[in-house]
């Protein structure tokens, strides 16, 4: 019996005052797609990359706000249903709200103004490893939330 008391001290005790903390750093953002396709083509032999991403949240999450997406060191700025330039479709799925958006990144050696909704920038706050990095508001507090893999390729698609 003196053993089940102390393994319950050194073990269940703990992991139980951990267990709120852990909650509190989980993320409501969650991805639920990403895929790829890449492209060339067009004036000059242009190509590039499309990416569809969509992500989930719950509904009941009113503060939460999608505010850029970096593809590699490429800022996209996201812009929500309420603005008149929306670049997001948003639907209710059940308890879920779904975000999804196409990003386009060209690689041409000379940068054109405003291709697709690439938007100037430095480089992204901090480094990551993965597709993508979304960068999100939740009330007052700024999160951040790796996209870490495509979920599917599509073949290359060559415009004339």
């Amino acid at each position: 019996m003196k053993q089940l008391a102390s393994a319950i001290k050194l073990f269940i005790i703990p992991g139980m005052l951990l267990l709120p903390g852990i909650h509190l750093f989980a993320q409501s953002v969650k991805v639920v797609e990403c895929t790829k396709q890449d492209w060339a083509g067009g004036v000059a032999g242009k190509r590039g990359t499309h990416y569809n991403i969509t992500f989930s949240y719950p509904t009941k999450k009113k503060d939460i706000i999608l505010d850029t997406i970096w593809v590699g060191q490429r800022k996209f700025q996201i812009f929500m249903p309420q603005s008149p330039s929306s670049n997001v479709v948003v639907t209710k799925k059940g308890k879920l709200t779904m975000a999804a958006m196409r990003l386009q990144v060209s690689y041409d050696e000379v940068q054109y103004p405003n291709v697709g909704n690439e938007s100037a920038s430095k480089a992204p706050i901090k480094n990551y490893k993965g597709v993508a990095l979304l960068q999100y508001h939740e009330g007052n507090k700024k999160n951040e939330l790796v996209i870490p893999k495509v979920t599917h390729t599509f073949d290359q698609v060559n415009y004339p």
